[in-house]
């Protein structure tokens, strides 16, 4: 039994670990794949980025671009919805 992929809603991409990163990757983004800003995108706390889809599109498939120091972050992340998840199972 396999799945039946529908479509892709977005998928996400860590463009480096400084803030000062995300204006060069959305130009590169908009410059080769000709991708729109969705002015959307709400203010995340301490992950810098943006989301770019594809122009005049009544499907939005999304790249969600953003800044993130690396491994310790997503270990963190991990860690606490593995907590998470214990709790709520315990």
């Amino acid at each position: 039994m396999g799945l039946d992929v529908q479509g892709l809603m977005h998928v996400g991409y860590r463009i480096g670990a400084q803030a000062d990163q995300v204006p060069a990757s959305v130009a590169f983004y908009k410059s080769i794949f000709d991708l729109d800003i969705d002015p959307n995108r709400p203010t995340i706390p301490n992950i810098p980025g943006a989301w770019v889809q594809l122009p005049n599109s009544s499907v939005k498939p999304q790249c969600h671009l953003m800044v993130a120091p690396g491994y310790r972050l997503l270990r963190a992340v991990r860690v606490r919805i593995l907590h998470a998840l214990i709790l709520h199972w315990s």
